[in-house]
């Protein structure tokens, strides 16, 4: 529903958690002038639901996220034609609450339910609600990972409705878990072992004395194995940790409680831990979980980590506390060599029992007053450990003591269970000795085995390794230079072999000529869209790179389409800023069109794995003839930025390198000949050679091939790393590249390497992020690029352009027919546009429908703070339109008028319908008086004009007038020509701006394009020469005819913002204009070299 307002909105009753709205996608139209930009946050296809062959789709949105969004939700900015005027208009859905839906019944969901299938649906599509509250779509219920008591919702769509609750619910429950210690789960490690003690299962664990902080997480039984985390379950119940102690009858006590924060404790030096875990919903009987651990100390220190000492000259009656918290409980004292027993200590032990005082804590021997030694032994769940005292001596002293036949006995005992423990610690050692060796055998073979498989694969791919040592091999900025100097092709590839001279010097290469042998076939005639076949092998049936196919031209496209026998076509759309323009790159139909007698119909949407990309099938029908094609849109890309990720191109290569029967690929840009085209060219090209020519390994043969067969293709050496590295990591992952670590070392200094091409610091005026990221990026290859695009882009032929422009064609005929000497149009070639055309009056010309033709075009937009801007651009009056011209001043709300002409060009082309020198004029019913004249400059000045049209309209114009332009149509003096602009856009009240100059396209398409282009520079638009040219080209044919007006544009922007640029880095504008100076340098080199064949011709 679309209102008078700005806001198409519905008003809709919610109180469940999640539900489905219908929301228009971006081929959405109600007519066909309509246009829809989507939200941002639609474009994540994790929240949306498709329907195939649909203009909508469904959007999924949360009770949260609506609350949080002020109990409304936004879809885009809907284009549509309301009351003749071509207005945004803002969809949006507004919610308020009550109680008239019901939610749906959870029911539990187990991971046996879903194994087996028991699931009882009502729909068709599953949404799941994450713990941060956002909502996602999932393909089913198997291969999904869900956490305990995760909402699941089941929805059935209805296209006869715009909101969709969920008609199931389910709420996942999982087995108990079991606690465990990430950092010990492995079965073979030997820091752990397990003992079962009194029926109570116990991890020992060995660790240092050092405090150890210890992660404990949870574990899904017989289900996840270890890859279950903590999160998956509910964390209302936290695990909690107990301190317990070993005492007489082989049970723990409890001693105190622990605490576990961010599913980490620290253990400090030696003790055991008991661990317990509660889940009241989880599937079964038993609620709990329970995990007693012991850490005990290394056997290399199982006796050094208690050692205590005293002073040097002092003894000490030997005590021993009765329980030791780290360990367990007293079982022996050893005094003297002399082993006590303490467990059996009691009054009917005998006189024994006089030796020693007991207490509740600690037990002392009381027969010597002092020792220099003694030892505590304590009983630990997995065996004896000591504690000893004494003083620190090199040599023991020994004590004089009297015989002792019982002592004696003891000590012949003692030396036997010596004898037998060394023995057994012999058998110990021969038995890790054995393991060692083995472990060495297998190390040994496992490293043989590697080595010949490596040298297999060294054989079969002798060409992928040489490349590889060569590429990883030295610094990164070394090779890439190496690598753009191997890409230059010769000279006659460097320049075009037939240059046109128009209007009086300006230099338009005719680009295709040279390349005319690689046209597609049903193009070689025509040329009406130029599509060069660059690559063919065995397994592509052909790469071609095409223009983007314009809407003028969307019917050749087709036919080419058809009778070249594409199956694929890959277009790469940049995700800029989303501005209504890029609405003409979507040219699939969303049902079903016919093209001159070929039926393209849809067939379905696909979604690849692949995250930027989404797959259209159509089928093309002639005749009894059809064929199909699949295109895999591209997103994501940004112009002028390096992608994100390798694997677009490399997932995208196997998934069409496995179709059969074997593809033909059409591959084009939104924005005419791009770098990008190039990036999946070259990749697709070299690893297919590679793979099919053992012989070749270099890469740069292949990229030289391609580059003869097209202009174009020369990338920067940012761009060549980045096809390099993803042919280097595809290779790794089909392990024909076996060098992972120098993979890894040789992805770091690309890291390295793009991070110092392209960081930008801007935080201070981040409305100049974009800019500055552009003139921060550019080289002479890319200067190169973007100048060639200017003798591309839009570029129509001439019947199409008649079509186009009917208004000028009538003009042109009647001049012809009536010979009156009146004329309308200056030069016959100089097109104007029938849309956005500008009419003056209404007077017709005589024998036609055309009222108020003036040759001239407008294009308003929204400025980057937020005003509305009209620019003219306007052919300067003629006998036919000087009355015209006038009346339009009124009709459009002219502020301000800009007169681009030399000196001696004032009289001719501007008299006499505006008089620059007499107060005070009439011009047929328009009294026009010059009120104020302000010399700024010797070539500007601003006239203050009064015009009353009749009696009562009148409105004050101010004319810039600026006079110093070179044969080339570019101003002489660029600093003159930056102050003559200031003045016209730093005037707040100057929003309609009327550009005159003699052709209305040439003089006027620098400062209109200027203008533009400044207003569009934001952090939230990518700074886009072509794009902005391809916009005005549109509103206005023809303008920025030359490379050379493109770099004075670009110039005096740099000059506009010097100032702020040097606050960021004061080495970026001397770099930039460095760049600018020899690439002009280059050229003016080519047109002296042309001029030169030309004259020999």
């Amino acid at each position: 529903m679309i209102t008078t307002g700005k806001k198409a909105s519905y008003d809709l009753n919610l109180e469940n958690k999640i539900i489905l709205l219908k929301c228009p996608l971006e081929s959405y139209k109600r007519t066909s002038s309509d246009s829809f930009s989507i939200e941002n946050r639609l474009l994540d296809d994790g929240k949306i639901i498709h329907e195939d062959g649909k203009s909508y789709s469904w959007c999924i949105y949360t009770s949260k996220e609506i609350v949080d969004n002020d109990d409304e939700v936004q879809f885009g900015k809907l284009t549509t034609t309301l009351r003749s005027n071509n207005d945004p208009y803002q969809w949006m859905v507004k919610f308020k609450y009550n109680t008239e839906f019901p939610h749906p019944r959870y029911m539990n969901l187990s991971m046996d339910d879903i194994n087996k299938g028991n699931l009882n649906r009502c729909g068709t599509n599953l949404v799941v609600i994450n713990r941060d509250s956002n909502a996602e779509k999932i393909s089913g219920f198997k291969g999904f990972n869900f956490y305990h008591n995760q909402p699941i919702y089941d929805f059935k769509l209805d296209s006869q409705t715009n909101l969709i609750l969920a008609c199931g619910a389910w709420k996942f429950k999982s087995k108990l878990p079991s606690i465990y210690l990430p950092e010990f789960i492995s079965e073979t490690d030997t820091n752990k072992i397990m003992i079962t003690n009194n029926n109570a299962n116990i991890m020992v664990i060995k660790k240092d004395i050092s405090n150890a902080n210890i992660k404990v997480s949870l574990k899904e039984m017989d289900s996840c194995k270890y890859e279950c985390k903590y999160e998956h379950f509910d964390e209302s119940e936290k695990i909690k940790a107990t301190t317990m102690i070993f005492n007489k009858n082989n049970t723990f006590k409890e001693l105190k409680l622990g605490s576990i924060r961010n599913y980490h404790f620290i253990m400090k030096k030696f003790g055991t831990k008991k661990f317990t875990y509660k889940c009241k919903d989880c599937i079964g009987e038993v609620k709990e979980s329970e995990l007693i651990v012991f850490f005990k100390p290394h056997d290399y220190d199982s006796t050094e980590f208690v050692k205590k000492y005293f002073d040097r000259d002092i003894n000490s009656q030997p005590e021993c506390d009765l329980e030791n918290n780290n360990l367990g409980y007293l079982i022996h004292m050893s005094i003297r060599g002399t082993i006590f027993d303490v467990t059996k200590l009691s009054a009917s032990h005998g006189p024994d029992m006089k030796d020693f005082n007991i207490t509740d804590e600690s037990i002392k021997y009381i027969k010597y007053p002092k020792v220099e030694s003694y030892s505590c032994i304590y009983m630990t769940p997995v065996g004896k450990y000591s504690v000893d005292f004494g003083v620190k001596i090199t040599t023991p002293t020994p004590i004089p003591r009297t015989p002792n036949p019982t002592r004696a006995r003891v000590e012949k005992q003692n030396m036997s269970n010596n004898q037998t423990v060394f023995l057994f610690v012999l058998l110990i050692l021969l038995f890790l000795l054995g393991i060692l060796v083995i472990k060495v055998v297998k190390l040994k073979k496992e490293k043989i085995n590697a080595y010949l498989i490596e040298r297999k694969i060294k054989t079969n791919y002798p060409n992928v390794w040489s490349w590889w040592n060569r590429m990883s091999g030295g610094k990164l900025k070394d090779n890439l230079k190496t690598i753009t100097k191997e890409s230059e092709l010769p000279s006659k590839y460097n320049m075009s072999t037939e240059m046109n001279a128009i209007d009086g010097g300006k230099i338009t290469p005719d680009s295709s000529s040279i390349y005319s042998e690689f046209l597609v076939k049903s193009q070689k005639k025509f040329k009406i869209i130029l599509a060069y076949e660059v690559y063919h092998s065995d397994t592509f049936n052909g790469i071609i790179l095409s223009q983007p196919p314009y809407n003028e031209k969307l019917t050749e496209f087709w036919r080419m389409i058809f009778e070249e026998s594409i199956n694929i076509i890959i277009p790469i759309n940049f995700s800029d800023d989303g501005t209504s323009e890029e609405s003409n790159l979507i040219y699939w139909p969303p049902k079903q069109e016919v093209y001159n007698g070929i039926i393209v119909e849809y067939v379905k949407t696909f979604y690849s794995t692949m995250k930027n990309i989404t797959g259209l099938i159509y089928k093309l029908t002639r005749g009894k003839k059809s064929s199909t094609v699949t295109i895999y849109c591209i997103k994501g890309w940004k112009l002028y930025e390096i992608p994100k990720s390798l694997d677009d191109l490399i997932q995208l290569y196997d998934e069409i390198s496995k179709l059969t029967p074997k593809n033909k690929t059409l591959i084009h840009s939104s924005y005419g000949c791009d770098s990008p085209l190039y990036y999946y060219t070259y990749f697709c090209a070299i690893v297919d050679t590679f793979f099919s020519d053992k012989d070749e390994c270099n890469p740069m043969k292949v990229v030289k091939s391609i580059r003869k067969k097209r202009y174009g293709g020369k990338l920067s050496s940012l761009e060549y790393a980045y096809v390099f590295n993803a042919v280097a990591k595809y290779f790794i992952s089909k392990k024909v590249i076996l060098d992972v670590d120098g993979y890894e070392e040789f992805n770091k200094k690309y890291d390295n390497y793009l991070y110092s091409k392209t960081k930008v610091d801007c935080k201070k005026i981040p409305s100049l992020r974009n800019f500055i990221y552009f003139i921060n990026i550019l080289d002479e290859i890319k200067m190169e690029e973007i100048c060639n695009q200017v003798l591309d882009e839009y570029v129509l032929n001439v019947d199409i352009l008649k079509d186009k422009c009917q208004k000028f064609m009538k003009a042109l005929q009647y001049e012809k027919l009536m010979k009156d000497n009146v004329v309308f149009n200056k030069y016959p070639y100089l097109y104007c546009l029938d849309d956005h055309s500008v009419s003056g009056g209404s007077f017709n010309i005589y024998g036609t429908d055309v009222v108020g033709y003036i040759n001239a075009n407008e294009i308003t937009y929204n400025s980057k703070d937020g005003s509305q801007r009209k620019i003219v651009m306007c052919q300067a009056p003629t006998s036919g339109t000087k009355y015209g011209v006038m009346d339009m001043f009124f009709e459009q709300d002219i502020d301000a008028v800009a007169i681009l002409l030399n000196d001696n060009e004032i009289d001719g082309k501007v008299m006499p319908y505006l008089s620059t020198t007499t107060p005070q004029c009439y011009i047929n019913d328009f009294h026009v008086t010059i009120v104020k004249v302000q010399n700024i400059k010797d070539m500007m000045k601003v006239i203050h004009y009064k015009i009353v049209k009749g009696e009562k309209d009148e409105i004050n114009l101010r004319f810039y007038v600026y006079k110093d332009w070179s044969k080339k149509d570019i101003p002489n003096d660029i600093l003159s020509f930056h102050s003559f602009f200031k003045h016209i856009i730093e005037e707040k009240e100057n929003k309609n701006i009327v550009i005159q100059c003699d052709s209305g396209v040439n003089r006027s398409g620098i400062l209109g394009y200027l203008i533009y282009t400044i207003d569009n520079i934001s952090e939230n638009h990518t700074f886009n020469l072509i794009k902005n040219l391809g916009i005005l080209r549109r509103h206005r044919y023809g303008i920025i005819t030359t490379p050379e007006q493109l770099l004075f544009v670009l110039k005096l922007i740099i000059i506009h913002y010097k100032s702020h640029i040097d606050n960021i880095d004061q080495n970026l504008c001397p770099n930039v204009v460095k760049v600018i100076q020899n690439y002009e340098k280059q050229r003016e080199e080519q047109v002296i070299t042309v001029k030169k064949v030309k004259n020999k011709k």
